[in-house]
Order: structure tokens, then sequence, then C-alpha cells
């Protein structure tokens, strides 16, 4: 298997329970920061889009992010160019956090946002898409503010294992071609989002990435500097294993064990094209495959946003229940094995730990054939699933120990905020990047924004 895949999103399955010891909740109160006059550094996140934390894992990521920055001393705000979704703005202000709209293309809200928030830390442009909206202006409006992209996982990636997966499967080969092929793919130049990606990463100060093999493409095929790359992966409580029902996040639900479980779930956002790949692929190979040896196995599929194809995958008969959003984390605990058949990916599956030879909080396939067989053994056999949820932990603890892990963030933020301007001086591909020859996207969005003025004038 490939390393950049098997790092990355696997084709996997894990215990429930395993899925479930996982919080995304912030670090520990830490030290507050002050500048001189006393007051508190401010830290700005822009995005595309309102946090979910309820219908996605890059919700719950940067949600915990946000809590982090406020626990470290930082004046938290967050700015989306989306209509504000009531619930997720409220949730925003009762924790502390002020809420902006903020359309691209649109110079003077920014700017409002810009000086009412005085930001030291302009960050978590949330995709590359989001820094080519904003940050040429947060360059000119807020010249001195650290600039961090966060990337969730790599775009370039994920969307050309897509494209190999359709375009073999277009040609009549079988799924496990498809997804050799996907294991096989790394973008090349020849990818305007590759191109586009890397253009954002090179014009911010500092780069957030999910995966320590993306954090290891991007520096060893893709020339980024590695003070320019942090990782920022997932933020697990240390306390998992006394999580009590109703704690949110990750790892926050009932504890249960083999016997207080049953049947199958599946969790993921429809919005996410490899969440709905996953389930397609699911209910027409693997599920009959584990209904042949299970008759009486349910599955249920959760997740927000299903789409009308999804939707009509619903079919009791055959023990397959299309659910849509999942009310709380306790749907988890109540079953016994979650599926997750991902033939494509990048970044870190919200649903699934990282594959490990020490311990695995499940097991892998990379055929539907080997993967039904998996999910059976899981959910018929008590020792090897009190193994799977075992190691699940381990792997949590190893890899995603919150203050770990928001330590190595904090850190690079406050080593790039000290030397920012040293960092600058010596940045000859980031500072290439802004002159007026490579900034299409700069002037697009400004073009745009004098159509729409002149359009809104008449």
């Amino acid at each position: 298997m490939s390393k950049f895949f098997r790092s990355a999103r696997e084709i996997a399955f894990m215990t429930a329970a395993g899925a479930t010891r996982c919080s995304a909740r912030a670090a520990a109160r830490l030290p507050t920061l002050s500048l001189s006059g006393g007051r508190l550094a401010s830290c700005l996140f822009l995005s595309s889009l309102w946090p979910e934390p309820d219908s996605s894992a890059a919700g719950v990521r940067t949600e915990a992010l946000l809590h982090a920055f406020q626990r470290w001393g930082y004046d938290c705000s967050f700015a989306a160019s989306s209509a504000p979704k009531s619930a997720y703005v409220e949730r925003l202000q009762s924790r502390g956090v002020q809420a902006y709209e903020c359309p691209p293309n649109r110079e003077a809200e920014l700017a409002r946002v810009l000086e009412r928030t005085a930001p030291d830390v302009v960050g978590n442009f949330d995709r590359f898409f989001t820094e080519e909206a904003f940050s040429f202006r947060v360059r000119e409006l807020a010249p001195a503010a650290l600039r961090v992209l966060d990337m969730q996982d790599m775009h370039a990636l994920r969307r050309g294992r897509q494209l190999v997966v359709e375009q073999t499967l277009e040609q009549g080969a079988s799924s496990d071609a498809a997804i050799s092929a996907a294991l096989a793919h790394t973008p090349s130049a020849g990818s305007s989002d590759l191109l586009r990606e890397l253009a954002a990463v090179h014009r911010s100060d500092l780069t957030l990435v999910c995966s320590p093999v993306e954090q290891q493409l991007l520096a060893a095929s893709y020339g980024i500097p590695s003070h320019k790359l942090a990782l920022a992966s997932f933020f697990c409580a240390e306390a998992a294993p006394d999580a009590q029902p109703g704690d949110r996040g990750f790892g926050y639900g009932r504890a249960n064990g083999f016997g207080a479980r049953a049947d199958f779930v599946t969790v993921g956002g429809f919005k996410h094209p490899p969440n709905v790949d996953a389930v397609r692929w699911l209910a027409s190979d693997i599920w009959p495959r584990i209904r042949a040896r299970m008759p009486q196995a349910q599955l249920r599929i959760y997740g927000a946003y299903p789409t009308a194809a999804v939707q009509r995958l619903h079919s009791p008969d055959t023990g397959l229940h299309v659910c849509g959003y999942a009310p709380s984390l306790d749907v988890l605990a109540a079953s016994r094995v979650l599926l997750a058949p991902l033939r494509y990916g990048a970044g870190i599956k919200g649903k699934a730990g990282r594959r490990s030879d020490a311990a695995w909080g499940g097991l892998v396939a990379e055929s539907g054939e080997a993967f039904a067989e998996a999910a059976v053994q899981l959910a018929s056999n008590a020792a090897v699933w009190e193994r799977a949820q075992a190691g699940g932990r381990r792997l949590l603890a190893q890899l995603y120990a919150r203050e770990a892990n928001l330590g190595v963030v904090r850190a690079a933020i406050e080593s790039a905020r000290v030397g920012l301007a040293e960092r600058r001086a010596g940045d000859v591909y980031g500072a290439l990047l802004w002159q007026q020859s490579a900034r299409s996207t700069e002037f697009f969005s400004r073009w745009i924004e004098l159509k729409e003025r002149q359009k809104n004038d008449t």
C-alpha cells in the first residue's frame, strides 16, 4: 500500500468504540499573552464556511483550534464569507468568539473587520481558496499580522485521487484496480489544483498540515521550507478513558463493551465527495457480501446533508438504513463496527485513526471482498473486537494527544510571530508570488468587486 495513502485516508474500518475515544476540545488554559498597552493578542479566523462541529470532522478541528487560541490568551474572532447560520454563529458567540459575515470581493467590509479586530494573527485561512480570496487584502490592510493557512487536507492530492478513481471505473475496471491506481497517484505540475495550493502555501507565513505524510510530501517533493509547515492533526483528550456521556468531541460517548453493542454504522458528511463514494460502494458491493454472511445484520448510515442519490439507498428490507444527521455520538456507542470504505481521500479521516504497525483500532483491507470478510470478523469475534478497541485507544494517545499536538501548533505560531520580519525577508518564493505578474487571483477578485459595485450603482 502506498505510504502516502496509508498515512492519510485509508480504506479502513474500525470498532466504533475506538472511533469515539478522541476529543477535539481545545487545550487546557495557558498563561495569557498581552501586548503593549495591556491588550490581549488578537486572532482572526477567515473561512468560506461557518464551523459545523456537528456535521464534519473539519468543523470539530476548527473549533478546537479556536478554543486553543483562546486558552493561549488570544481574543478570537471568526469571519465567514457565507451567509450566517444562526445556530453556529450563536455557538461561537456563546464561547466568547466575535462573529462577522465577510463576503469575498468586498474590501470595505474586510477593512471594517480588520479594524475592529486588529489581529496579530490572521489565520487559519480555511483552505487555499479562502487564502486566494482574502490574503492579498490582509497583506495590504494588516501587514504586520501573521498569515496562517490551514490546509485541512491536501486538496490537490484528494481531488487527483478522486479523478483517478472515477476515470478508472468509467473505463470498466474493477474497484480494486481503481483503488490501486489512486494509491499510486501523486499530483504533478500539470495539476492546476496543485499549483494553486502550493502558491497559497508559499504566500502564507505558516501552513498548518493535518497529515504528517502530506507535510513530508510538501517539503520533500514540492520544496516547501520545513519552517513554513506545522503539523496540526487532531487533538484528543488525555482523559478519554474517563469520558462521560454528553461530553463533546470525537471521543466522548458511552464506552460500551462488545456485548452492549450491535450491528454496523457509517458516519460522514455528504458534502465531502469521498464519503458519498464510500457509501455508494458500500451499498452496491460490500454490504451485500456482509449480509450474505450475517443475514440479520443492520447498517445505519449517518451524515449531514445526504444527497438524493444517497437517500435512495435506503432499503430496510436489506438492512440498510439512511438515517441522515446523527444527533449525538451515542449512535457510535451503540454500534459494534464502524465501516469506512474509502477509495480515495487525503488528510486524516475524522472517523478513523491512522494505521500503525503496532496497533490499529480495527482492520484495514484493499478490496471489497477482504473488507467484508474483516468486517464480519470484527462484528462476530469478541476477542478480535476487544484487541482492536484497545489498539485504537493506544493510537489516539500516541498520535493525537491534545496537549502535545496543540503544543506543536502554539510553538510554530509563536516562533513565526517573533521572527516574522526575518522570515519574510528570506522568503524569496513567497515574495515572488506577490509580484504583480503572479497575482491573478487578486486582480480577478478586484475585477469582480468593481463589476458588482457598478451593477449595484445602476
